[in-house]
């Protein structure tokens, strides 16, 4: 059935764009016929590798040989979408709208540190900033779990509001493993978790021309803080982590997205009542305690095991 006839105008307008779409890639797939005749099998193929590995070379240094389970894990180029979800937002909106209260000093901070020099431009309240909502970082080949591709896709999506009839949608803001300079861990020495800690991504941003400079990273995010690991549960054997907090406020700060390894999964810490008043939407800033999950997926089980970084 094209259609259930309610709404009839809206369903059959999407159901046209989906045929005049497959039209399309119709056209493009007899075009590509014509254009590689008898020989399309093996220049696809050919194509699809040299395609590949050109990717890979881009966007993940390889070191050695793939298969050697003792070889340092690369460092994953991030990707984010080719145009902005989010277009020209001001601080204001950025700071009601994504919930980064302390926007415009934690960028300050990290420009006058990291990029902009002594006599440069300074950021104002007047900037504005082209966001996304959404950073995929690329899996790294494991073939010890059969796992060859994908990406890991990383969302920093503000709530929407009702209208029509759509009910709205609540925020989506993931929790990431950052790579952290400074003290060592006692807690994660010597295994995957070394060197990382755990931050939830609130907004996804790439700096205006006037305060790029060449050779220096112009996609940020903001992101807040989680203390760092903790003991391992002696039952679950998996470290806790709660929110760091500077004052009352979450503490936060910007960072390159490059220095984001992947996502992370936290189980809040029900203990003997499970509070009804925690949501999806709501939780991470209700709960005080979370466990790292390291079963979320078949990737994050084999990383954190291992005693290589993540």
């Amino acid at each position: 059935r094209v259609t259930n006839k309610r709404d009839y105008v809206v369903q059959m307008t999407k159901w046209l764009m989906r045929q005049e779409t497959v039209d399309q890639f119709t056209a493009y797939l007899d075009w590509q016929l014509q254009r590689f005749g008898e020989d399309l099998e093996p220049a696809t193929g050919g194509d699809e590798d040299n395609n590949n590995n050109e990717e890979m070379s881009t966007t993940t240094p390889m070191n050695g040989d793939e298969g050697s389970s003792t070889q340092p894990i690369p460092v994953s180029t991030h990707i984010l979408p080719s145009r902005p979800s989010f277009k020209a937002l001001t601080v204001t909106t950025i700071t009601r709208t994504f919930g980064a209260m302390n926007f415009l000093p934690t960028l300050t901070q990290f420009l006058r540190l990291d990029i902009v020099p002594a006599n440069g431009p300074i950021v104002s309240e007047w900037d504005r900033f082209h966001a996304y909502q959404r950073l995929s970082i690329p899996y790294e080949k494991l073939p010890a779990i059969h796992m060859t591709n994908g990406l890991d896709h990383i969302r920093a999506t503000p709530p929407t509001a009702p209208a029509g009839r759509s009910s709205g949608a609540v925020g989506k803001f993931d929790t990431v493993l950052v790579r952290v300079a400074g003290d060592a861990n006692m807690h994660t020495q010597g295994t995957a978790l070394e060197g990382l800690q755990v931050t939830q991504l609130q907004f996804i941003f790439e700096l205006p021309r006037h305060l790029t400079i060449v050779g220096k990273p112009n996609q940020l995010a903001y992101v807040e803080w989680f203390q760092p690991f903790c003991a391992q549960d002696e039952v679950f054997q998996i470290h806790a982590v709660t929110r760091s907090y500077a004052g009352c406020v979450p503490r936060s700060a910007v960072i390159p997205v490059s220095t984001i390894a992947h996502s992370c999964h936290l189980i809040p810490k029900f203990g003997t009542q499970v509070d009804r008043s925690w949501s999806a939407g709501h939780v991470l800033d209700s709960c005080k305690t979370f466990y790292l999950n390291s079963w979320i997926d078949m990737y994050t089980f084999y990383k954190t095991r291992n005693p290589l970084k993540v």
